[in-house]
């Protein structure tokens, strides 16, 4: 999305090239959008002009319109791309001192989804899709993609995360709740 923007500049990737560094201008663009995100009350924000330099950012003029009263609740609620529901990450250890992360899945799970489910027996797929599904279905792309990348409006997933002898990060449990919608 940077490099497509109108304004032609050289773009670098490290504070050694020549332009822009693009990498601090992500993080700004990240956390403003957050910002509107928190913000039901900001219907549309105009910056105009923005100018960079190599590491600063300088919005030089702005413009705020809020919402009428009577549409700031369908302004909170059409969010594309809802933001990560971080108050659900908690940390916890259980009675044998294992320590375990329960937080919402996220795309970049898919891998540990993946290992994750070889590891689980035929009578746990049954017992949890209630028919027999077979792993080369379970950690296909298509599959896991749907699974790991979710809309936090209307379905959670959390996943239990620990971290094994050898250092590195496991799913060990998997927990859904879907709303079902209503039909328009």
């Amino acid at each position: 999305m940077i490099e497509r923007t109108r304004v032609p500049m050289l773009w670098s990737t490290s504070a050694a090239g020549c332009g822009i560094d693009k990498g601090p201008l992500a993080q700004l663009l990240v956390r403003f959008s957050a910002m509107i995100v928190d913000q039901p009350r900001i219907k549309e924000l105009e910056i105009n002009p923005f100018f960079a330099t190599r590491n600063v950012f300088v919005a030089l003029d702005s413009r705020v319109r809020a919402p009428s009263i009577r549409d700031r609740r369908r302004y909170a609620t059409e969010i594309a791309i809802r933001p990560y529901p971080l108050q659900y990450v908690v940390t916890c250890t259980l009675p044998d001192g294992t320590v375990l992360t329960v937080r919402p899945i996220r795309p970049e799970d898919e891998p540990l989804m993946r290992r994750f489910h070889a590891t689980i027996s035929e009578e746990s797929v049954y017992a949890r899709y209630t028919h027999p599904f077979p792993l080369s279905e379970r950690i296909a792309h298509e599959y896991l993609s749907r699974m790991c990348f979710i809309d936090y409006l209307y379905e959670m997933a959390l996943v239990a995360l620990h971290t094994n002898a050898i250092g590195e990060r496991e799913i060990v449990g998997v927990g859904r709740l879907i709303m079902e919608r209503k039909r328009q």
